[in-house]
């Protein structure tokens, strides 16, 4: 990391604990078959053809389970266009909606803050603070995310993941520790 990621890294975290004190939010563990209104976090920038089509799927899937499903769609690349607009609600956020900490500009920050679900599913397997941010400020229930140390605070439940996976394995995963939880 060179000296300016390094000082974007440090501010990001202490922005992070700012959002965290300042949000209090009544969070609790909703299992995924309860769960009515499911946000999923996705970087299409960093998936191929076919994880885009396995999120497709899932999405029609828990559409099928009869769940409201809210994308919050994050691309990188600049003058990109959203992907998931049609099928369902989404938020898209691209390099013009952040600010130089890879943060939502307070206009889709406020967006993101009217998000209320019961799971959101953090998908992002990429290093930028920006999906982590969005589980900080959001008004869901329970958030799920790849575990990421000192990063504890942004989730109600973190998977470790030693290599980060795919989509696809992500989605099975997540799937399978949101089934067990027990109220």
């Amino acid at each position: 990391m060179n000296w300016l990621e390094t000082i974007k890294h440090k501010l990001s975290l202490r922005r992070l604990a700012q959002v965290e004190r300042s949000t209090r939010t009544l969070r609790d563990f909703v299992d995924i078959d309860r769960a009515k209104t499911v946000g999923l976090i996705i970087n299409v920038g960093d998936c191929s053809t076919e994880e885009l089509r396995t999120f497709r799927h899932y999405i029609d899937e828990l559409k099928h389970q009869n769940k409201h499903v809210t994308v919050l769609e994050i691309n990188f690349t600049p003058k990109s266009e959203p992907q998931f607009r049609q099928s369902v609600e989404s938020i898209f956020l691209n390099p013009a909606k952040l600010n130089w900490l890879d943060f939502p500009n307070n206009e889709t920050e406020s967006l993101l803050r009217n998000v209320t679900v019961d799971v959101l599913i953090d998908l992002d397997n990429s290093d930028r603070m920006t999906s982590r941010y969005i589980c900080s400020v959001s008004g869901a229930r329970t958030r799920v995310g790849r575990h990421r140390e000192g990063l504890e605070s942004c989730y109600e439940l973190m998977i470790d993941e030693s290599n980060p996976v795919g989509i696809p394995k992500k989605i099975e995963t997540y799937t399978y520790f949101l089934s067990m939880i027990e109220k």
